[in-house]
């Protein structure tokens, strides 16, 4: 596959605007108060999940993050679009999937529910296969306890036992979003298939020579592809996450324009596939 100069240029801005996008509204998000008419202001003065409010936000800015680094690294990959750059993008569309099931509850206490039920399988799967959580600081955390102080947590804003997390439902949901004529559930595993090396995946990025495997390769229309299906996936992450700060005009500016420059990259991209 070869990628001219302007197709490598539309791809970096189809994939890396909202990565910027995402780091600034995060950083401006975690610094500047909320509108006293935002959710997120709501949710904060909660008196029975308030404090829980801030720390889900916490995970939704570091979803947010997470899914822009996948995007950056998906820019270089993309050069040669091979199954790693599938692996890097469904880990890309399941970040931002996991900042909008998130910042798409409807309440303080569905948010604070929503962050703890997911707290409580990742601490559940440690547990499971005996692994060591260390933190930034080099400390040594014992899941058992974090989960038991989660399922505390539970029980004091009277939520009960952790729920499936739904972050899956939400990819789905993305997916069916960013891509046209084919399900959400069908394109996810399709990507799993490929981070997974099953054959059913890997196979169609095969090459073969002489009837035998020569390596890897690809084709213009699998990166066209992942290039539509990540940068849709993020745009509507993060206006999901936007919106539970108001309708801050700097904020919808900012999130429009960045709509409108990958939305262009992505026409060029397509005509130039014609």
């Amino acid at each position: 596959m070869t990628l001219t100069r302007d197709d490598r240029n539309n791809v970096a801005i189809a994939l890396t605007t909202f990565a910027d996008l995402g780091d600034v509204l995060m950083a401006e998000l975690r610094s500047t108060p909320p509108p006293e008419d935002s959710l997120i202001q709501e949710w904060s003065d909660d008196g029975l999940a308030g404090e829980q409010v801030i720390r889900a936000f916490t995970a939704v800015n570091a979803a947010i993050l997470s899914g822009a680094d996948h995007l950056r690294s998906l820019n270089h990959l993309a050069r040669v679009a091979t199954t790693a750059s599938v692996t890097v993008a469904r880990g890309a569309v399941e970040a931002y999937a996991q900042a909008a099931h998130l910042a798409t509850a409807q309440s303080a206490a569905e948010f604070a529910d929503r962050h703890l039920s997911a707290l409580h399988k990742e601490y559940g799967f440690l547990i499971q296969h005996a692994a060591t959580l260390t933190n930034l600081n080099g400390e040594v955390l014992d899941a058992a306890a974090e989960q038991s102080k989660v399922e505390a947590e539970r029980r004091e804003l009277g939520l009960g036992d952790a729920r499936p997390t739904g972050m899956t439902k939400k990819v789905l949901n993305l997916l069916n979003i960013a891509t046209t004529g084919t399900s959400g559930a069908h394109v996810y595993s399709g990507l799993s298939s490929v981070a997974h090396a099953q054959l059913t995946g890997v196979g169609a990025f095969i090459s073969v020579a002489e009837k035998e495997v020569k390596g890897l390769a690809s084709d213009r229309e699998t990166l066209v592809n992942l290039v539509f299906m990540t940068s849709a996936a993020a745009g509507q992450a993060l206006n999901d996450v936007a919106g539970l700060f108001g309708n801050q005009t700097a904020h919808r500016f900012a999130l429009d324009q960045a709509k409108r420059i990958v939305s262009e990259a992505q026409t060029a991209l397509v005509i130039a596939t014609t």
